[in-house]
Formats: C-alpha cells, sequence, structure tokens
C-alpha cells in the first residue's frame, strides 16, 4: 500500500453477521486501522435517547468528521469551521 494514499475501507452488512471479525483481520492484514462504529453511539447514549434527533445528528457528525480526519479533509479555523458534513454531504 502507498503510504501517502489514504484508504478506507466501509464493511457493511445485517447485524451479527462477522463485520468486526473480518475488519480485525483486515485491519491485522494491512496495518489499516479499524473503527469501530458503535463508539460513536456508545459515546452519545449516555445523554440523548436512541434515536433522538439530537442523538442521530451527533452521531452522524461524530462518524463523519472521523472519516474527514483520516482523510485528511481541510478545515476552515474560527466561527465559520467547516464539519465533515459540509465536505461529505448531508447522508
Amino acid at each position: 500500500m502507498d503510504p501517502d494514499r489514504k484508504t478506507l475501507v466501509f464493511l457493511f452488512g445485517p447485524p451479527a453477521v462477522g463485520k468486526m471479525t473480518v475488519g480485525g483481520a483486515l485491519s491485522r492484514l494491512t496495518g489499516l486501522p479499524l473503527a469501530h462504529n458503535h463508539l460513536s453511539i456508545e459515546a452519545v447514549l449516555p445523554v440523548f435517547g436512541y434515536g433522538e434527533p439530537a442523538f442521530n445528528r451527533l452521531v452522524t457528525t461524530i462518524r463523519k468528521e472521523r472519516i474527514a480526519e483520516h482523510l485528511g479533509l481541510p478545515r476552515v479555523a474560527g466561527p465559520a469551521q467547516k464539519t465533515a458534513g459540509d465536505h461529505l454531504g448531508n447522508r
């Protein structure tokens, strides 16, 4: 792998099919970091109920920011700071 090129791999599928197992193996084989998606949920859940608008907004923001940081997307300092959502679109 080219060390100067950022690589991002998404594993998705139904619950309990082995995504973390495959992700762990892929991480060990490639040296790529493994980000567990549920960590964003666990960070917000003590503050907002699952599925509440604020919960969904914050979980989405955490995930997008994590991706933006990994990819080194440009940032604008100050009050007009752009978030990953600005770069990745509102999905």
